[in-house]
C-alpha cells in the first residue's frame, strides 16, 4: 500500500512538472516576448520614428522565421535524444525530480559544442518568432534580454546542480565547452563518439 501511495505521488508531481513546462516554455514565455516586443515596435516606430512596423513583416522574414525554427527545434530534439538515450534522464521537469536525474554526464553530439544546447536551441525558435511576427524589437532587445536571463539562471541554478551530480567530471568539462554560445563550431564534434548509442 505504501508503495503505491508513493506512486501516485510521484506520478501527480511529474504530471505537475510537465505541465508547468508546457505552460511557462510554450505558452507564457513566447506570449510574452511577442506582447513586449510588439508593443515596444509601436513605441518606437509608431511614435518615436513615426515608421510603420509593419514594413519588418515580408516574405523574407517568413523564410529567415522557418530557417531558425528548424534549426532550434533540431536543436532541442537532437539535446533531447542525446540526453535520454546517453544520459537516461528526462529534462523536461519544473522541479528537481530524483528519478528524472541525469545517470551520466553529457558530453556528446550538441553538448559537445555548449554545455546547454537545449536552451540555445529554445532561444532560435523564440528569434523565428519574432521574425514571423514581423517584430524588429523582439530580435533585437527582447530575445538578448531573455538570453541574459537564461545565462544567469543557468549558471546559479542548472550549474550548481550539475557540479554536485558529476563532481570534478563537469569542472573539467566546464574547462574546454562554453556554456550557452560557442566561442567556434567545430564540425568535426559533431561525428565525435558516435559509438556512444551503441553500446547502450
Amino acid at each position: 500500500m505504501k508503495k503505491i501511495i508513493i506512486f501516485i505521488k510521484n506520478f501527480f508531481i511529474y504530471v505537475i512538472s510537465y505541465m508547468w513546462y508546457i505552460a511557462i516554455y510554450l505558452v507564457i514565455v513566447p506570449y510574452l516576448v511577442l506582447l513586449i516586443g510588439k508593443n515596444l515596435d509601436v513605441l518606437v516606430f509608431g511614435y518615436l520614428l513615426d515608421i510603420s512596423s509593419v514594413i519588418f513583416y515580408t516574405n523574407w522574414s517568413i523564410i529567415i522565421s522557418i530557417v531558425f525554427a528548424s534549426f532550434g527545434g533540431g536543436l532541442v530534439l537532437w539535446s533531447f535524444y542525446t540526453l535520454y538515450f546517453y544520459s537516461d534522464c528526462f529534462p523536461f521537469s519544473f522541479f528537481p525530480l530524483p528519478g528524472f536525474n541525469p545517470k551520466k554526464l553529457s558530453t556528446y553530439g550538441p553538448y559537445s559544442i555548449v554545455r546547454h544546447p537545449m536552451t540555445l536551441g529554445y532561444l532560435f525558435i523564440l528569434v523565428a518568432f519574432g521574425f514571423y511576427n514581423g517584430s524588429l524589437m523582439t530580435v533585437l532587445w527582447i530575445i538578448p534580454i531573455l538570453s541574459v536571463v537564461f545565462y544567469e539562471y543557468i549558471q546559479n541554478r542548472e550549474e550548481r546542480r550539475l557540479s554536485l551530480w558529476f563532481g570534478k567530471d563537469y569542472e573539467k568539462y566546464k574547462e574546454k565547452t562554453p556554456m550557452l554560445f560557442p566561442k567556434i563550431i567545430n564540425i568535426n564534434k559533431f561525428q565525435k563518439d558516435k559509438k556512444v548509442f551503441k553500446n547502450k
